[in-house]
């Protein structure tokens, strides 16, 4: 719904389906700098939620930067190659 607010905002009209992956949108009226900008947004939020969310359970310092840390790095972890 997220995705659809930011379309009606930007006065997408819903012409390019985003069917291919590797579709050119340069050529379009499709606002996916935005799209890609709200998802990028709604990550960067999340860290800082957590972060709050581990400080009022009471959980101490090191605890809460080391859960926002493994949140905010965990996609960069996951993606290293093994040897």
């Amino acid at each position: 719904m997220l995705f659809a607010l930011v379309g009606y905002l930007f006065n997408y009209d819903g012409s390019f389906h985003f069917d291919n992956i590797g579709d050119r949108y340069f050529e379009t009226e499709a606002p996916y700098v935005d799209m890609r900008g709200l998802s990028a947004l709604c990550g960067s939020l999340l860290v800082i939620i957590v972060y709050l969310i581990l400080i009022e359970m009471k959980f101490s310092l090191p605890i809460a930067l080391l859960g926002t840390c493994m949140l905010a790095f965990g996609n960069f972890l996951s993606s290293l190659p093994l040897f």
